[in-house]
């Protein structure tokens, strides 16, 4: 009876235990055979040995999954197969370990070595596909110059020749372009002119005898000397260009006509607006022209060099964009119209500096007494700006502008403008005091902006609004008293400030009415008695010059001394009588007359005359 499974296969194998003590082993997947092997399918070949699952190790010259691909180390070249270990199957025309030594057939000879497949390279004085024919040997070629060669050989062996040689037959072929020439030397040595510079030529020459021409020579390469290039390069055009920079490509000359290998090109570009000249080289086919002049125009024509410079090509014309100015106006200078304006001049920019058309200039004007920067635009010089502060400080400063910008800006000048008249009134104008008999104002002085200068004073003019009579007074400061005004009056005042150079706005008017007073006196000459009867008179009299006041209602007393009143009228007169009647007197008695004017404060009753009643008169008090 078999123990219970109690290990897991781990490698190639597992253990099954038995009651008895005896044990068994049991293969893994994949393996096999009383030592657990490993199984490949299919089997490993040519004597590959299975070293794990389905994977061999292959002898010597054997590779791949089951050995079954030979290894030839070197490798077969020329079209061969590894047919066996180190062993190449060769196409046909080729043999050897590797299948790189080509085959002739038949056989090259006289020295000849085969070079490919069928194809002998003789030695000189032989040719043919064997080399078994007797030609000129020794030829040579030697270039004079790049139009010029001068061609040598030596004649077959004497023993091939098979008649006397009457001239020689040379053949050139211009590799380039194929054309052949052909024509005969009776020497062993011939010159050919009008050939084309840098040109490779291949020479073959043969033996001609009164039986006809022999084999052609192996062929001998020459290569005329080059020369400057004929033509100029093609194709100039500009492939990108700004203010500073064109950049140019080109095609070299035509083949036929560089002459030679191109070791450079050369640049010629011609500044039209200062006929300046600047030359350049290149050896690639683009180059781009740095640091160049802004809205310039460029004449560009380009060459290419090998022993020598060829031509140039016709002028290429390119103009660089534009850009800022280089510099700032000229000459710039501020002058001062009058208290509000001022001229601005400047000289145009040089050409060179104005890198484009000057569509205009930019002026900056700064009021220094409170740092706002105003801009303006100006087509041309001198420009005037108007509307500024007088007594202020400015600074201005200038630049040209083309299309694509501002340049730089001038040096800064600065200016301040004369003082003028204040353009506003001064401020807060009010009544400070008031009284019947004289008025105190007071102001500020004018907005700063509007001072234009140093104020010098101030002056006041006061209006009486019935004779609209009125006084201008001045003062320095900022208030002022004014004396010996009438009572209850209607006046209006207004002020103005002024610099040494003038009188500013007045403020609006304002309104001012003197407070009421007493009225003035009663006079003698307008006051009278009238006596009706021995014991009664009437008193009669005319309003006050100067009421200085609203008349509420007149007082009149008849008095015997100053002490006792004898007659009031005061509470029975309206204040548009004039006159009141008095009884009940003594005879032949003095008595004083008084009026009184009461104007709403407590009534103060001035004493103004006296009247004697048998005599009809007044008698005056003092």
């Amino acid at each position: 009876m078999l123990c219970p499974f109690i290990g897991q296969c781990r490698s190639r194998a597992r253990v099954v235990y038995r009651q008895t003590a005896v044990y068994n082993t049991v293969c893994c997947s994949d393996y096999t055979g009383s030592r657990c092997e490993a199984v490949c399918s299919p089997s490993c070949r040519n004597g590959g040995t299975c070293s794990s699952p389905n994977s061999c190790s292959c002898q010597s010259g054997w590779t791949g999954s089951i050995c079954t691909l030979p290894v030839c180390p070197s490798g077969c070249a020329n079209g061969g197969t590894c047919t066996r270990p180190r062993v190449c199957s060769c196409q046909s025309g080729w043999t050897g370990a590797t299948c790189s030594q080509p085959v002739c057939t038949p056989s090259c000879e006289n020295g000849g070595t085969c070079t490919s497949p069928n194809t002998c390279t003789c030695q000189n004085g032989w040719s043919g596909e064997s080399c078994t024919n007797a030609v000129p040997h020794a030829v040579q070629a030697f270039p004079n110059s790049s139009y010029n060669i001068t061609i040598l050989w030596s004649p077959p062996p004497e023993i091939d020749r098979n008649d006397v040689i009457i001239y020689y037959e040379i053949q050139l072929t211009e590799t380039e372009t194929g054309t052949e020439f052909q024509w005969t030397a009776p020497e062993l040595t011939t010159t050919r002119d009008s050939l084309h510079p840098h040109f490779h030529y291949e020479i073959r020459v043969a033996a001609h005898t009164s039986v006809g021409t022999g084999p052609f020579s192996a062929v001998e390469t020459v290569q005329t000397l080059p020369a400057a290039p004929t033509a100029a390069p093609t194709q100039l055009r500009v492939s990108n260009f700004d203010s500073s920079t064109i950049s140019l490509v080109w095609e070299p000359p035509p083949f036929t006509d560089r002459n030679g290998d191109i070791v450079r090109y050369h640049l010629r570009v011609t500044e039209q607006e200062t006929q300046t000249m600047f030359e350049y080289s290149s050896t690639s086919q683009r180059y781009t022209l740095t640091s160049l002049h802004p809205y310039y125009n460029y004449v560009i024509s380009i060459a290419a060099e090998t022993v020598g410079v060829g031509p140039f090509t016709s002028g290429l014309l390119q103009q660089t964009i534009e850009s800022v100015p280089s510099s700032a106006p000229g000459n710039f200078s501020m002058a001062v119209v009058n208290s509000t304006s001022i001229l601005l001049s400047w000289s145009e920019l040089p050409l060179p500096e104005r890198n484009g058309v000057v569509q205009g200039y930019t002026i900056g004007l700064t009021n220094v007494r409170n740092g706002r920067d105003t801009d303006y635009s100006a087509v041309s010089g001198p420009y005037s700006i108007v509307n500024l502060h007088p007594d202020f400080t400015y600074r201005a400063k200038v630049a040209a502008v083309t299309v694509v910008g501002a340049g730089p800006f001038s040096s800064q000048i600065e200016v301040r403008l004369p003082e003028a008249a204040p353009s506003g009134p001064p401020v807060h104008f009010s009544v400070d005091e008031l009284s019947p008999r004289s008025v105190t104002l007071k102001w500020g002085y004018p907005l700063e902006e509007d001072r234009n200068g140093v104020i010098s004073g101030f002056r006041v003019r006061f209006i009486e609004s019935i004779s609209n009579n009125f006084t201008d007074l001045e003062v320095e400061n900022a208030t002022i008293t004014i004396e010996e005004v009438k009572p209850f009056t209607l006046y209006y005042a207004e002020v103005a400030a002024f610099t040494m150079v003038g009188i500013g706005p007045y403020t609006a008017r304002i309104r001012v009415l003197t407070p009421e007073d007493v009225p003035s006196p009663v006079s003698m000459t307008m006051l009278e008695a009238i006596q009706g009867s021995p014991t009664q008179l009437t008193v009669q009299w005319r309003p006050p010059e100067e009421p200085n006041g609203e008349l509420l209602a007149y007082s009149v007393y008849c008095r015997e001394s100053t002490q006792q009143p004898l007659c009031d009228c005061d509470s029975s007169i309206s204040v548009n009588s004039t006159s009141c009647p008095c009884g009940d007197l003594e005879q032949d008695t003095s008595y004083y007359l008084q009026a009184v004017f009461p104007v709403g404060v407590p009534h103060v009753k001035v004493i103004v005359g006296f009247l004697a009643i048998h005599q009809l008169y007044l008698l005056h008090d003092g």
